[in-house]
């Protein structure tokens, strides 16, 4: 069953390249766009096979991916984090002449209002007594229409808060670092008191650790330099303690919604390390995995309602490898359609 599932990750990897050498590395590109892009890809797919695992009626080997999700979406937040406060190094208050305009409302609200509408236009279709009110107050009471979409509504919040960070702090990226600190647990506060589900701010500070990753990122690959594979089994194991320490510590010594919080972003944390690491001495690439993260949004947004479809009145698929079989390969291709659509939007637009 192992294996299968590793079987399943590589699947869209056509190349695997990697450093054996103890004193080598791949160098910064571990981080390039090229390779987070290609990330996104893979963790895309990661997590269509976790929410597969709670569709399926016998879910075999998707059950390994079932505890996965929140890390899966840490990897988005991280790779956010880190991209937003790269960019703001470079180009400094260049970077926030447009941002609202260009980063929030055209690469993100314009494509989430036409999910909405697709997904809108489907329900009605399947039956389903939905209206376009209720539409647009999915995106604030904690169920969106548009399913699984709950990252896109915490990005939009942390796109603002980024934003407001770096008005207030300049080019004092520190500072910058601790308001969207702060506004991470302000997010926390909102979604708790908005009755959100917890999964809404499970791994959000993986957000704020892409953003430390920039400042201190020479330390970090300097550290790697040595030991690098017994440093990288002790985040993973880090990862897997802190999971279980969720669980098991407020049973002893109480205070267990903070507890339980505190070891699950510290778990979603290890595990952004884990895996960005990696990329310093294993990178995997692929023109599939490049595809998949160019159209990593949409393929985001989209399968969750095929996975309805498939599993409707009007076509059920008893079987759950044909089911599955049909999610995957619809998301894509309608991902990939889709996203030409929104890309010959977005250049318009902007």
């Amino acid at each position: 069953m192992f294996l299968l599932a590793i079987l399943l990750v590589l699947l869209p990897v056509e190349k695997i390249e990697w450093k054996t050498e103890s004193n080598q590395m791949l160098g910064e590109t571990y981080l390039s766009r090229d390779y987070t892009n290609q990330l996104r890809g893979l963790f895309a797919v990661m997590i269509i096979y976790s929410h597969l695992s709670l569709g399926v009626e016998s879910s075999g080997v998707f059950s390994l991916f079932s505890e996965l999700g929140n890390y899966d979406v840490g990897i988005f937040f991280f790779l956010s984090g880190y991209g937003l406060l790269v960019q703001y190094q470079k180009k400094g208050k260049d970077y926030l002449k447009g941002f609202l305009w260009r980063r929030v409302v055209v690469s993100l609200v314009i494509p989430y209002l036409i999910f909405n509408v697709i997904y809108y236009v489907a329900y009605v279709c399947l039956g389903r007594q939905t209206t376009p009110l209720d539409m647009l107050a999915s995106w604030i009471n904690g169920h969106p229409l548009v399913s699984n979409s709950w990252y896109i509504i915490a990005i939009f919040y942390f796109y603002l808060v980024f934003f407001v960070s770096a008005l207030l702090s300049g080019k004092r990226l520190w500072l910058t670092t601790g308001l969207c600190f702060v506004g991470s647990l302000a997010w926390m506060v909102i979604c708790h008191a908005m009755g959100y589900g917890d999964w809404w701010f499970y791994s959000c500070f993986t957000f704020n650790a892409g953003m430390l990753w920039v400042l201190v990122h020479e330390r970090v690959e300097g550290w790697f330099q040595k030991y690098f594979w017994l440093k990288e089994a002790g985040a993973l194991v880090a990862c897997i303690v802190l999971y279980y320490a969720a669980t098991i510590l407020p049973q002893y010594i109480g205070m267990q919604t903070l507890i339980y919080l505190g070891c699950m972003q510290l778990s979603a944390i290890m595990f952004c390390v884990f895996v960005i690491a990696l990329g310093m001495r294993i990178r995997f690439n692929g023109r599939c995995l490049a595809l998949l993260g160019e159209c990593s949004l949409e393929l985001y947004l989209i399968h969750g309602l095929f996975m309805t479809i498939f599993r409707s009145d009007s076509l059920y698929l008893e079987s759950d490898i044909l089911y599955s079989l049909a999610v995957l390969l619809a998301a894509v291709l309608a991902a990939f359609l889709l996203h030409k659509l929104i890309a010959a939007i977005k250049n318009t637009l902007k």
